[in-house]
């Protein structure tokens, strides 16, 4: 919605987001007998006092909670993430949005479907003008500097 504003926002985002604590939700509304949820089954058979107990069940919740985030938020954000279209040009304008990482003012372009994303702070990477700048001891493929 919105695209190539500042306040664009990837409809998918509400989409993902919706999924774990709609799961949350059921983790908490699906318990057995003795009101359990699913990471807390079975404590009754571990043989320590009620306090390790009550910590054992806390971490298992946490536990399942966390892999649900993962495996329905941060995986599918990092799909969507690595597949993003460019950064939009009123973005670029506000250069309080991108906190000095990439853009007007850096010596990094922003990623994007043509600019791969830098991996570390001696990688190859393009600039803002169109340029491109290679790790110190590498040569300039482009241009062609040895």
């Amino acid at each position: 919605m919105f695209a190539g504003h500042y306040y664009q926002y990837p409809v998918t985002q509400a989409i993902i987001w919706g999924f774990p604590w709609g799961l949350i939700a059921c983790l908490r509304y699906f318990r057995n007998d003795r009101s359990e949820t699913l990471g807390e089954r079975g404590i009754n058979q571990v043989k320590v006092s009620p306090a390790k107990k009550t910590a054992i069940r806390l971490l298992a919740v946490i536990g399942i909670v966390n892999t649900l985030f993962f495996l329905t938020s941060n995986i599918p954000n990092q799909i969507f993430g690595t597949h993003a279209g460019a950064v939009p040009r009123d973005v670029l304008e506000r250069s309080y949005l991108l906190n000095g990482q990439c853009g007007p003012g850096t010596d990094q372009a922003c990623p994007g479907p043509r600019v791969p994303m830098p991996v570390g702070p001696d990688s190859a990477h393009a600039t803002p003008d169109g340029g491109f700048t290679s790790p110190t001891g590498l040569p300039n493929q482009e241009a062609g500097e040895q």
